[in-house]
């Protein structure tokens, strides 16, 4: 990879990968249509998915400029997000994982657990939102900010919550 820090700052071309970006949103939508019975939520992730870059697309079809937002300013946003969501985590298992009636070991562990994933995930969401960006088309970056930015990382958090909480006896709440 070899991003150059000022090539940010030259007004990144949206034409590039738009098609790209138009036929895999075709593809996607497609595909997603195949998809039944319990695959069913995966069809309106997909389909989701698909609406927003379709219009991302639209927007800059009728408004064909450089694209506002700078792919450096979308990294850094994201990585700020993400390590807020990392100094927040303590204090959100604190509000809803402690009160629980399970050894303080558990607790702490499946604290460190999370914050050990969200260490390791942030930094390499940021990577690949940059290699996204560089390699395909900045026509995404929409997708990859309302989609997997921080409203991602929040739902990959409450997943792991939840997972932690499964794992306390039902004795727990009591």
């Amino acid at each position: 990879m070899s991003w150059l820090p000022g090539a940010g700052d030259l007004g990144l071309s949206i034409t590039t990968g738009a098609a790209l970006a138009a036929v895999l949103t075709v593809v996607a939508w497609g595909l997603a249509l195949r998809l039944r019975g319990r695959w069913l939520p995966a069809q309106y992730l997909v389909r989701v998915l698909c609406v927003v870059q379709a219009l991302a697309l639209l927007y800059f079809w009728f408004a064909p400029m450089p694209f506002p937002h700078l792919v450096l300013n979308h990294v850094m946003d994201l990585l700020d997000a993400g390590y807020l969501l990392i100094l927040a985590i303590p204090v959100l298992m604190a509000l809803g994982y402690y009160p629980l009636q399970i050894s303080w070991q558990a607790k702490v562990v499946h604290t460190l657990l999370i914050l050990l994933f969200f260490g390791v995930m942030v930094p390499q969401q940021a990577m690949v939102h940059l290699l996204v960006l560089q390699h395909l088309s900045v026509v995404f970056m929409p997708v990859l900010y309302l989609c997997f930015g921080a409203l991602f990382d929040m739902m990959v958090f409450v997943a792991l919550y939840a997972w932690a909480a499964s794992t306390a006896p039902l004795s727990a709440t009591h």
